[in-house]
């Protein structure tokens, strides 16, 4: 594993700061929000956005405290999203943990990421900074967007290019919104605040490939969710787009009918694994996260060297690879 202390020891302090900050968020003075709400905001996610702001300001020359509110939203922000995502997809894991709605109930799980939501939002509004709420509720738009897009382009008909327009927005939104407000709290140019809002946007869509691959790929113990059931509702993802425009005919076929809505119970994870093997849609996925992890390193080029600029690269270079994670 690959841990953002590692690649800039000097950010630890910031990151616990950060991790500080969203549990106040979290906080209510009625005890039983709190205690669920904190409960979902202390498992969210490795703080990878926020650790790409922190770096993207110290690639600008900055490393003070303007960074930890916008990064403990965005960490809230990406948190909600996630159990927003799994009520949708009714989903009792994640990432090997029980999820929200597993444990709080689907009516819960909603009111209590509004809740988060508006606690954040809220501290948000005590900067009074209207370049970094904006960049941040434009961000939000835009993931919530992909995932309308998402939800009604769902099956086997969607193409290449409406996969990549979702998942820059529904995911490569936030990372660019992150590695842009680390620019925003360095007062950097706007130069540098486009050059790391590309950053974020490449690293983004190379993240969600990988992370495509890995949910097609991985054991249920290791994703922490039914590949089986991810098929069963017709969930399309680069892999099984590009199987099914260059694979046999007898190959389309069987990946079509896992895809029709069959009970899980009927479907092979491991057929299907084979299926998308064979007809090369690991390796073009594959290929398509380096050719975009590439150019998330090339956007970086016209920031001075640093070794923030090098943390970054290194993440674009070498953490799809294998989990991006803290030390907590």
């Amino acid at each position: 594993m690959v841990l953002l202390e590692e690649l800039c020891p000097d950010i630890a302090p910031q990151l616990a700061a950060i991790s500080a900050e969203v549990a106040a968020m979290a906080a209510s003075d009625y005890r039983p929000v709190s205690e669920a709400a904190r409960s979902i905001a202390s498992t969210r996610g490795k703080r990878l956005r926020p650790g790409l702001l922190l770096l993207s300001a110290r690639a600008c020359g900055y490393d003070g405290s303007r960074c930890i509110v916008p990064a403990a939203v965005i960490e809230v922000l990406h948190g909600v999203s996630l159990v927003h995502d799994d009520v949708i997809d009714g989903a009792d894991m994640r990432r090997g943990v029980a999820a929200a709605r597993r444990l709080w109930g689907n009516k819960l799980s909603v009111l209590l990421g509004d809740h988060l939501l508006a606690r954040a939002f809220r501290r948000l509004a005590e900067l009074a900074d209207q370049q970094v709420m904006t960049a941040i509720a434009d961000a939000a738009t835009e993931m919530c967007r992909g995932q309308i897009q998402e939800i009604l382009a769902c099956g086997p008909d969607l193409t290449e290019a409406q996969y990549f327009e979702i998942v820059s927005a529904k995911t490569a939104s936030l990372f660019a919104a992150s590695s842009q407000l680390g620019a925003i709290a360095a007062e950097g140019t706007e130069a540098e605040m486009a050059t790391l809002e590309s950053f974020g946007r490449a690293f983004g869509i190379a993240y969600q490939i990988a992370d495509d691959i890995l949910d097609l790929t991985a054991t249920p113990e290791d994703a922490g969710k039914s590949v089986a059931r991810d098929l069963a509702q017709g969930q399309i993802t680069l892999p099984i787009i590009y199987s099914l425009s260059t694979g046999s005919a007898a190959q389309r076929a069987e990946l079509l009918a896992a895809l029709d809505g069959a009970p899980s119970h009927d479907i092979d994870p491991a057929r299907v694994r084979k299926l998308i093997a064979d007809a090369g849609g690991f390796e073009y996925a594959g290929g398509c996260v380096q050719s975009f992890a590439d150019q998330a390193v090339r956007c970086l080029e016209p920031l001075a060297h640093s070794p923030a600029r090098e943390a970054l690269s290194a993440i674009a270079r070498d953490g799809l690879a294998a989990p991006i994670v803290t030390g907590g």
